[in-house]
């Protein structure tokens, strides 16, 4: 419940980085940055591109989606094996790709 709502704070602390940056303020991004790298320090070491990819892999050899529609119940395996260790944005995008060459 901790990593959700620390993952939840990260989600708008990005959001609110990327407006700053947009709006080229310097000290609000300044900010906003140790923000982000203070309530990182609460999540577990997030996982390299290659380890989320065998995650994915491990999760279609055992759930053997048949299309897209099975796309929740692998990223849900995923995040229950990982513990919070990976982003769902990057989750979603590795987990969509490789589904759509199944």
């Amino acid at each position: 419940q901790v990593q959700a709502v620390v993952q939840k704070q990260i989600k708008q602390v990005r959001e609110s980085l990327e407006c700053y940056k947009a709006a080229d303020q310097k000290d609000k991004v300044a900010e906003e940055e140790y923000k982000l790298s203070l309530l990182q320090t609460f999540l577990p070491k997030p996982l390299s591109e290659k380890e989320i990819e065998e995650y994915v892999e491990k999760a279609i050899a055992e759930l053997q989606p048949q299309s897209m529609k099975d796309m929740g119940k692998i990223m849900q395996w995923i995040k229950v094996q990982t513990k919070g260790a990976v982003e769902g944005k990057i989750l979603s995008e590795k987990v969509k790709n490789r589904l759509i060459n199944l």
